[in-house]
């Protein structure tokens, strides 16, 4: 972590109070640090810059409650690392849905043809659980899995509150895992 910059405190107040010059003092004296910071968890320029962007935005866009809550250098590293995570598990989650999805017959992506078979079976099973979903719920299960789009974000884009995106994605996993459960007792 960064050293701390003279009277931190009193900048993150500023910045609390709207102050673009304290904000920017912190922005050129962090930016480098987070940038080294997430860059080891994300291995990616592109993504670890975004990633330190969306730290100072969120920090620019919750200063009016900078003093109830006390922000300064450590909740700038623990908002960097969040979003690295979440990058990530977005990420893995994405690839592991994609590979679902994208076994195609005879485009075998193993040399073992049970595994083929199986794989296909599943991508198949994968659809039609996603399509037995109701309307807004499979919409917010493919913006969740496999767009990988946050909570904050699905329930922004449809104009739903978080907890209605939350409680319709655990539905969602809930009915696709047992629709695969049930269906792979069957076939398997």
């Amino acid at each position: 972590m960064a050293p701390p910059i003279d009277n931190e405190i009193l900048l993150f107040r500023q910045i609390g109070e709207g102050n673009e010059i304290a904000f920017r003092k912190v922005y050129y004296h962090y930016y480098r640090q987070l940038y080294g910071f997430v860059l080891k968890t994300v291995k990616s320029d592109p993504v670890a810059e975004e990633i330190v962007q969306e730290t100072f935005a969120r920090l620019w866009e919750n200063r009016e409650t900078l003093g109830e809550k006390g922000y300064s250098a450590p909740w700038l590293f623990r908002v960097a690392a969040n979003l690295g995570y979440d990058y990530i598990r977005k990420a893995a989650n994405e690839a592991k849905f994609f590979h679902l999805l994208s076994a195609t017959p005879g485009e075998p992506s193993s040399n073992n043809v049970t595994d083929y078979i199986e794989g296909v079976q599943s991508n198949h099973l994968l659809h039609e659980a996603i399509d037995r979903l109701p309307p807004q719920r499979r919409t917010i299960f493919q913006l969740s899995r496999l767009k990988g789009l946050s909570h904050q974000e699905i329930s922004q884009y449809l104009n739903i509150s978080e907890n209605t995106v939350k409680n319709q994605l655990v539905t969602a996993l809930k009915a696709v895992r047992q629709f695969m459960n049930d269906a792979t007792r069957i076939f398997f």
